[in-house]
Protein backbone atom coordinates (compact mmCIF):
# COMPACT_ATOMS: atom_id res chain seq x y z
CA UNK A 1 0.00 0.00 0.00
CA UNK A 2 1.65 2.85 -0.94
CA UNK A 3 0.28 7.00 -1.61
CA UNK A 4 1.50 9.93 -3.36
CA UNK A 5 1.42 13.67 -2.97
CA UNK A 6 1.66 16.57 -5.51
CA UNK A 7 2.34 20.03 -5.46
CA UNK A 8 2.38 21.99 -8.10
CA UNK A 9 4.33 25.62 -7.92
CA UNK A 10 4.79 28.54 -9.85
CA UNK A 11 8.02 30.10 -10.88
CA UNK A 12 7.14 32.24 -7.68
CA UNK A 13 6.72 29.46 -5.45
CA UNK A 14 3.55 29.75 -5.14
CA UNK A 15 1.46 26.99 -4.34
CA UNK A 16 -1.08 26.30 -7.23
CA UNK A 17 -2.43 23.38 -6.27
CA UNK A 18 -2.34 19.85 -4.42
CA UNK A 19 -2.97 15.79 -4.87
CA UNK A 20 -2.87 13.07 -2.75
CA UNK A 21 -3.82 9.82 -4.17
CA UNK A 22 -3.74 6.42 -2.65
CA UNK A 23 -2.02 3.44 -4.61
CA UNK A 24 -3.32 0.51 -2.38
CA UNK A 25 -2.33 -1.96 -5.48
CA UNK A 26 0.83 -0.92 -5.61
CA UNK A 27 3.81 -2.56 -3.46
CA UNK A 28 7.31 -1.70 -5.15
CA UNK A 29 8.39 1.69 -4.17
CA UNK A 30 9.74 2.48 -7.20
CA UNK A 31 6.52 1.81 -8.89
CA UNK A 32 4.82 3.79 -6.61
CA UNK A 33 7.04 6.70 -8.03
CA UNK A 34 6.53 5.76 -11.61
CA UNK A 35 2.40 6.10 -10.62
CA UNK A 36 3.17 9.20 -8.54
CA UNK A 37 4.81 10.99 -11.85
CA UNK A 38 2.29 10.01 -13.95
CA UNK A 39 -0.05 11.34 -11.68
CA UNK A 40 1.95 14.66 -11.53
CA UNK A 41 2.31 14.83 -15.63
CA UNK A 42 -1.55 14.36 -15.76
CA UNK A 43 -2.72 17.25 -13.15
CA UNK A 44 -0.04 19.56 -14.16
CA UNK A 45 -1.51 19.16 -18.33
CA UNK A 46 -4.78 19.03 -16.09
CA UNK A 47 -4.62 22.62 -14.73
CA UNK A 48 -3.49 23.77 -17.92
CA UNK A 49 0.48 24.08 -17.24
CA UNK A 50 2.94 23.34 -20.52
CA UNK A 51 5.98 24.15 -18.79
CA UNK A 52 7.12 22.66 -15.88
CA UNK A 53 9.83 21.67 -13.72
CA UNK A 54 9.40 17.88 -12.73
CA UNK A 55 10.99 16.16 -9.45
CA UNK A 56 10.70 13.15 -7.43
CA UNK A 57 12.03 10.85 -5.12
CA UNK A 58 13.54 8.31 -7.41
CA UNK A 59 16.06 9.42 -9.37
CA UNK A 60 16.01 5.46 -11.45
CA UNK A 61 12.40 6.79 -12.75
CA UNK A 62 13.01 10.46 -13.95
CA UNK A 63 16.02 8.86 -15.72
CA UNK A 64 14.19 6.38 -17.05
CA UNK A 65 12.07 9.16 -18.28
CA UNK A 66 14.74 11.01 -20.55
CA UNK A 67 16.32 7.33 -21.81
CA UNK A 68 15.31 6.29 -25.52
CA UNK A 69 15.17 2.99 -25.37
CA UNK A 70 12.12 0.75 -24.77
CA UNK A 71 12.43 -0.75 -20.63
CA UNK A 72 10.83 -3.81 -20.69
CA UNK A 73 10.31 -3.66 -16.96
CA UNK A 74 6.97 -3.88 -15.08
CA UNK A 75 7.92 0.01 -14.23
CA UNK A 76 8.59 0.32 -17.79
CA UNK A 77 4.97 0.25 -18.97
CA UNK A 78 4.07 3.14 -16.49
CA UNK A 79 7.53 5.13 -17.87
CA UNK A 80 5.70 4.87 -21.40
CA UNK A 81 2.83 6.41 -20.18
CA UNK A 82 4.88 9.34 -18.70
CA UNK A 83 6.65 9.96 -21.72
CA UNK A 84 3.50 10.36 -23.62
CA UNK A 85 2.41 12.77 -21.14
CA UNK A 86 5.61 14.64 -21.40
CA UNK A 87 5.13 15.01 -25.29
CA UNK A 88 2.30 17.35 -24.59
CA UNK A 89 4.62 19.89 -22.10
CA UNK A 90 6.80 22.10 -24.14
Amino acid sequence: MGGIGVIVRNSMGKVMGTLTASVNWVTDPTMVEAVAVVKALQFALNMGFYKIVLEGDSIGVLKRLSLRKQDLSAVGVVVVEGKVLLSHLD
